[in-house]
């Protein structure tokens, strides 16, 4: 019966029951819209009475806007609207005028046919929330007659709320759904859905895909974390209730390989699941760390949700680290990656055996402990041990070879070719004849001969084919025959890195002088 109840009441104004006078004042309403305000759609309803909350743009409720199906009938003059915190009395509304808003004055006849009017009755002050209102309407006709009352309805000034929340799965882009109550029934352009993010701030904003009084479905955003939901309706955040969290999907890893190299060398996969957008793209919070230090947008070789294929960055170090992957705060579980030693260089080249070398590179540890350095496989004594310089002493028996060093864990570099260059500084005794032995001292000879040579007259004279002894310091030999004064050089074959600087040739000469002559029993006088 409620629902016929504006029918009647335009049957009255034509019979023109009730009291008033024809002194009516009619007042226009500039809509709620066109001030600045936002109906949220909070509305209850019977018959044909439609109320609904208004909220100014920070959430505050200012007021309730009334609808109601525009009474056809010729002679309608206006309506007055009734209010009050408690129940109306029905029938004449005698008695019940310091109830009407609007100031008391009619609101007027407009439109056409039986279409929606409406007002916004804006109350100063302003309602609060849990504050109940009830509403009763009156026709009036063209000799100021007015309707008795219509129905009833009220409404309480109600915050929107959450009450389920459910998820279809906790991965990015996946469904979440949310039920509730005065959402709304669209998104307006101050509606957001927000989920914490991982430190727990609720302010990730979500795609929404649905939007209806009593039920939101929105995607899980990227910089999601684990935690309560939130939905804003002009202004005003309210989050789901304890218990209803979200559960959001942190990244995994489950492999990586290899399982060890050096920085900037070889293209790292790592196999997992919801590793989240390409740091490139979209994912701008995104990364991977190794040991805390992470990956540049250029070490990037592909990236996927279950696979990011990468270099190890330039600035990690340690031997044993870490491998994380963050996305958006959300972090993986570690995974261990060993951190290989790499020499990128020597401050020298080539030089004389008991000189200084500097070895440069990466991840030698910051102490040597068990640490140490080879020439050619000849042990180095150490000077100093950083993480990224090691000194050292070339030792006296190395010869050419690769540096090569290896770190405490046992863990061993790559090589790097060092020219250790011999020398001559004596040469004794510096008169000799042929057969005669003679002793070259200097540096870099190696440890034996194997296929070095000595030669007398130059680089290309006179071999000596007669080796007594062989040390890093020091060669005894014969001269050989056919030698002639001049210079000796011994040649090191050692794979030489630089085979130009495998000679060495003495500074000064030796006289190679004939056997001095025999005059005993010559004839005597």
């Amino acid at each position: 019966m409620k629902k016929l109840i504006l029918g009647i009441l335009a049957m009255l104004a034509l019979m023109g029951c009730g009291g008033g006078g024809s002194d009516v004042t009619q007042v226009e309403q500039m809509p709620a819209q066109e001030q600045g305000l936002l109906l949220i759609n909070q509305q209850s309803t019977d018959g044909n009475l439609v109320l609904g909350v208004i909220k100014d743009a920070s959430g505050v409720p200012v007021g309730v806007q009334i609808q109601w199906t525009r009474v056809d009938v010729a002679g309608v003059l206006g309506y007055y609207i009734y209010r009050d915190v408690v129940s109306l009395p029905s029938g004449n509304p005698a008695g019940q005028e310091s109830k009407r808003i609007n100031n008391g004055n009619l609101i007027g006849q407009s439109g056409t046919g039986t279409q929606t009017l409406t007002f916004d009755d804006i109350m100063t002050p302003p309602p609060s929330i849990n504050d109940v209102f009830f509403y009763r309407m009156t026709v009036v006709n063209s000799t100021s007659d007015e309707s008795d009352m219509s129905n009833e309805l009220s409404i309480t000034i109600a915050q929107h709320s959450i009450i389920t929340v459910a998820q279809s799965g906790g991965s990015i882009g996946d469904i979440v759904t949310i039920n509730g109550d005065n959402f709304g029934s669209t998104q307006e352009a101050t509606d957001f859905v927000y989920f914490p993010n991982s430190s727990g701030t609720t302010n990730v904003e979500a795609n929404v895909t649905l939007w209806s009084p009593t039920l939101i479905e929105c995607e899980i955003p990227y910089g999601a974390g684990d935690g309560l939901v939130g939905v804003q309706i002009n202004g005003v955040l309210v989050l789901a209730p304890s218990g209803q969290e979200i559960d959001y999907n942190e990244p995994v890893i489950t492999t990586i390989t290899p399982a060890e190299d050096w920085v900037q060398n070889l293209d790292i996969t790592i196999a997992g699941t919801d590793f989240g957008p390409d740091p490139n793209g979209t994912g701008t919070s995104t990364n991977v760390s190794f040991g805390g230090s992470n990956i540049l947008t250029g070490d990037i070789v592909s990236w996927s949700t279950t696979q990011i294929v990468c270099k190890v960055p330039a600035a990690a170090q340690g031997e044993l680290v870490s491998v994380i992957v963050d996305v958006a705060g959300n972090l993986s579980n570690p995974i261990n990656f060993t951190l290989l030693p790499h020499i990128d260089s020597l401050s020298s080249t080539s030089g004389n055996t008991g000189g200084t070398l500097d070895v440069l590179g990466t991840n030698f540890d910051t102490a040597q402990g068990a640490g140490s350095v080879s020439l050619g496989g000849v042990s180095c004594a150490i000077n100093s041990w950083a993480i990224g310089t090691v000194n050292i002493t070339v030792p006296a028996s190395a010869v050419d070879g690769d540096v090569v060093l290896t770190r405490d864990d046992t863990k061993v570099t790559n090589g790097i070719g060092y020219d250790v260059v011999p020398t001559i500084t004596n040469i004794s005794p510096n008169r000799r004849v042929v057969g005669e032995q003679v002793t070259i001292t200097g540096t870099g000879f190696g440890s034996t001969q194997n296929a070095s040579t000595v030669t007398f007259n130059g680089g290309a004279g006179v071999l000596a084919t007669v080796i007594v002894s062989w040390n890093p310091t020091s060669i005894v030999c014969e001269v050989p025959v056919g030698a002639e004064s001049g210079t000796i050089t011994v040649h090191i074959d050692d794979a030489a890195v630089g085979s130009d600087l495998d000679d060495a040739t003495s500074g000064s000469n030796v006289t190679v002088i004939l056997t001095a002559p025999d005059l005993t029993n010559v004839g005597q006088i």
